[in-house]
């Protein structure tokens, strides 16, 4: 009867604490998840044992009759774990900060109670002649150990770089700063500055292009574009395009060529850019230990997520926090829009004139990209706030304020004049523009297409200006290299019609081979549904 309780409890802990953490670290983003693998797997494999250990001692501990029904109890648990994570785990969607609906069909509550049934059955069949059973579970748990420490000691993925002087920019030469606020739509903008006049002083120097157009809906395709210029064909590999356009063509390897010291903060698909220093946020903020705690408990609460029935999902989901990360560290790591805004913040109170060469530094912060868990007094809310446009807004706000304070700093350390800075986003948000003139879901799609660009030319000055020039983010190397003068404008992004691939995002479609797109030529505002034409 030991074997099978041994074999059971094997197989249970493979799958919770190594096989589904693997899984979701392969299918997440470098965001999250900033160490290698093996860092976050070998702590969580430590736990599996003792867990497997404390199982067999209260085994033998127990009198015959509880040993029995212990051995049920245990082989029910390890075969429902087993069909929650390979069979019956629905098909939730991305969790990628959009609101997540967890609410599943009766059909699949009549389904995985049938198998409940039909489990807890074969249990007390499986503890009476257990001698096939235990093969059975401990073979399948070798096969999955096996294939998780592979892809852990096989990752060719190290450990991030210190950031020490991530801070630190030229008095005497250019600097440049990108400052990318993810999910950041440019109505939005336009609203918060129309409410408060004082913003056009603040952003001095600034010219705001409205009438500007994403690439896609998500950060995945808009990443290639704004650092090299080139736009997802249909057809086209998907990893070796973002690999080559963000690794091998972005114009931060074109700046350090010509001798700047180029920084990116929040690298992502584990993709730096050659001859760039590329950091998490987490890292900036000089945390790693709590940041390597907060991502093994995070994978480990999308693990139990997965093995959890369907009743108990919500729980451990809990509002995107996945209920084990705010136990070992607090929201500046557990969670990204207070990181964002926490970076920019380290940033600005830390800023330094020391370097002799020019700097390049592109920091992509994730606020104010839904959820909403910022609230008024740019407070964290620790839960999720309902989406609507107010509340996005007060988190909005919270973002360009941090913006604001980095301004503020550049101009009190002497810093300015002699730094060009590029104030972005990568994509809107499924917000309906206020500016749409149609109805229907269009008004979502213009959101998503019209990302925030402001621009400020080094010495540039005088209150914010705005321009109707139209503009597109795969432009943005080349408005770089025009207002640097040290790299070469991208061919890719100077071409006439501005295009915007439209999708569903995936979790898949991280290690995907392409993903299927809506193509659509914007040859006038993205508000205006005349301008859209399908391809």
């Amino acid at each position: 009867m030991l074997t099978i309780v041994n074999a059971a409890s094997s197989f249970l802990v493979v799958v919770l604490f190594l096989w589904s953490p693997r899984s979701a670290y392969l299918n997440s983003g470098e965001a999250d998840f900033p160490f290698p693998l093996l860092s976050y797997l070998w702590p969580l494999m430590l736990m599996g044992l003792g867990v497997v250990f404390i199982v067999s001692l209260i085994h033998l501990l127990l009198p015959r009759k509880g040993r029995a029904w212990f051995a049920v109890l245990i082989v029910f648990l390890s075969l429902m774990v087993g069909a929650e994570t390979f069979i019956l785990m629905p098909d939730f969607g991305a969790f990628t900060g959009r609101s997540v609906d967890l609410s599943a069909s009766w059909v699949r509550y009549i389904f995985e109670s049938i198998t409940i049934v039909l489990t807890l059955s074969l249990a007390w069949q499986w503890t009476r002649a257990p001698a096939f059973p235990s093969i059975l579970l401990g073979s399948l748990a070798v096969v999955l150990s096996i294939s998780s420490l592979w892809s852990a000691v096989s990752e060719a993925k190290s450990g991030p770089d210190p950031a020490d002087d991530a801070t630190v920019f030229s008095r005497d030469e250019k600097n440049l700063l990108i400052v990318l606020l993810d999910g950041f739509p440019s109505d939005v903008f336009e609203e918060i500055v129309d409410a408060d006049s004082g913003w056009r002083s603040r952003l001095e120097g600034f010219t705001y292009f409205p009438d500007t157009v994403g690439v896609s809906p998500t950060t995945f395709l808009a990443l290639p574009s704004i650092h090299s210029g080139e736009v997802y064909s249909p057809g086209t590999p998907l990893q070796p395009f973002f690999t080559s356009s963000v690794g091998d063509h972005s114009f931060l390897s074109d700046l350090s060529t010509a001798g700047y010291t180029s920084l990116l903060v929040n690298p992502m698909n584990g993709v730096c850019p050659k001859n760039t220093q590329c950091v998490p946020a987490g890292i900036v903020l000089g945390d790693y230990v709590r940041l390597q705690k907060t991502g093994m408990a995070r994978l480990f609460g999308l693990s139990l997520f997965s093995a959890a029935p369907l009743g108990l999902k919500k729980a451990v989901y809990d509002d995107g926090r996945w209920v084990f990360p705010p136990l070992v560290a607090d929201e500046r790591i557990t969670d990204h829009n207070v990181e964002g805004v926490e970076t920019l913040k380290f940033f600005s109170a830390n800023l330094a004139a020391e370097r002799s060469v020019p700097t390049a530094k592109f920091i992509h912060i994730l606020t104010p990209h839904l959820p909403v868990v910022i609230g008024d007094g740019c407070k964290y809310s620790g839960h999720t706030i309902p989406a609507t446009r107010e509340a996005f807004l007060t988190q909005a706000k919270c973002a360009l304020g941090a913006f604001e304070d980095l301004v503020t700093s550049l101009r009190k350390n002497g810093l300015y004049d002699n730094t060009a800075i590029v104030l972005l986003s990568d994509h809107g948000q499924a917000i309906p523009s206020r500016k749409a003139n149609a109805d229907g879901d269009w008004k979502k799609l213009s959101g998503w297409a019209n990302p925030l660009l402001a621009v400020k030319p080094l010495g540039a000055a005088g209150p914010m200006e705005v321009s109707s020039a139209p503009k597109w983010l795969a432009e943005i190397p080349s408005i770089i290299c025009e207002m640097m003068e040290d790299c070469e404008t991208s061919a890719a992004g100077s071409q006439k019609a501005r295009i915007f691939n439209y999708y569903e995002w995936k979790n898949e479609y991280w290690g995907a081979d392409e993903i299927p797109v809506d193509r659509f030529t914007v040859s006038g505002p993205p508000w205006d549904a005349r301008s859209w034409k399908a391809q």
